[in-house]
């Protein structure tokens, strides 16, 4: 189906997530479910969607802290949805990450049999994300997710994941957190030096056409697909030492030790793209913002020239796959 002009998004059914940048400094948690009773997860679903954050309001002052819900397609087999609406959804999503891993590189190491538990099980059915600029905040909304989830019998929690962003505002790697979003066409936001073009919203959002100018397809009934997106949740270990240590290792001096690690992630270490800074770093081109000028949040990309390393239609969490 070829769309001539793309409708505006809706941005209020759209997860905040899904379009918009976190905050920095930022903390937050991830709570895995899973659902032994379809009704009780259906109920857990009709509570959730009064408080989900959408991206009409990403954090707007008077929210504290955000929470948005991802469903794998093992939960929605727990919660019962029909299958022949299940099998409208991509096959990669059905099969899940671990019955793909070698198709992603998840072989010898990092293969599903050395995945922490509860990982490439059947148990992942709900992912709740919670997100806050600190830990104050932060509780507000653990205890909204609380409740929710309070005193229905069916649902077990099966593993927690607590992240921050360091105070350096820096990865573990030394490199500029926060700016490795592409910028959506009708999300609001601005794109950055190095930035390629605005994206078409269908590539990542459900029920909007994609930079062919088509509407990719979208699981049925439409209203279960449209404005959700898909993504891989993964848990990784970041081995910093070994990094340096090959970048020392292929390396003849210090600038060549800077200009290696660059050409791997394409940025420096302030943000800046390679491609506009192929001599030396310069800060003045990695981005971001002063707390205080946070709003509206600006969706962040890399070089738009490099090799694709997310599925089609996947940013953060609206639907998931299955989990490392």
């Amino acid at each position: 189906m070829t769309a001539t002009e793309a409708p505006p998004l809706q941005l209020d059914e759209i997860q905040g997530i899904a379009l918009r940048d976190r905050p920095s400094p930022y903390v937050g948690t991830y709570i895995l479910l899973r659902v032994d009773d379809p009704g009780a997860g259906r109920q857990l679903m009709g509570r959730l969607a009064e408080l989900v954050d959408s991206a009409a309001n990403w954090w707007q002052p008077d929210l504290p802290a955000l929470l948005n819900v991802g469903l794998t397609y093992l939960g929605l087999e727990a919660l019962q949805v029909p299958s022949a609406s299940l099998n409208t959804f991509p096959e990669e999503f059905r099969q899940g990450m671990a019955a793909r891993a070698e198709f992603v590189g998840d072989t010898a190491e990092s293969a599903p049999a050395h995945w922490e538990p509860p990982f490439g099980s059947r148990q992942v059915h709900v992912v709740l994300s919670l997100l806050a600029a600190d830990q104050e905040s932060l509780a507000v909304v653990l205890e909204r997710a609380r409740k929710a989830h309070a005193r229905l019998a069916g649902l077990q929690v099966v593993h927690r994941q607590d992240f921050y962003q360091l105070s350096s505002g820096r990865t573990s790697f030394g490199y500029k957190d926060g700016i490795g979003n592409p910028t959506i066409e009708g999300s609001g936001a601005e794109s950055l030096p190095g930035d390629g073009s605005v994206l078409k919203a269908g590539e990542f959002v459900l029920g909007y056409p994609d930079e062919t100018g088509n509407l990719p397809p979208m699981p049925q009934p439409a209203e279960l697909g449209r404005n959700g997106t898909f993504v891989a949740w993964r848990k990784l270990h970041t081995r910093v030492a070994a990094f340096r240590r090959y970048i020392r290792d292929n390396s003849g001096s210090p600038e060549e030790e800077s200009l290696l690690a660059a050409k791997i992630v394409a940025r420096r270490p302030s943000g800046a793209p390679l491609i506009l800074a192929p001599e030396r770093d310069d800060p003045a081109l990695g981005g971001g913002r002063p707390a205080q000028q946070r709003l509206p949040l600006r969706v962040r990309s890399a070089r738009r020239d490099l090799p694709a390393r997310c599925p089609r239609q996947a940013s953060q969490p609206a639907r998931l796959g299955d989990h490392r």
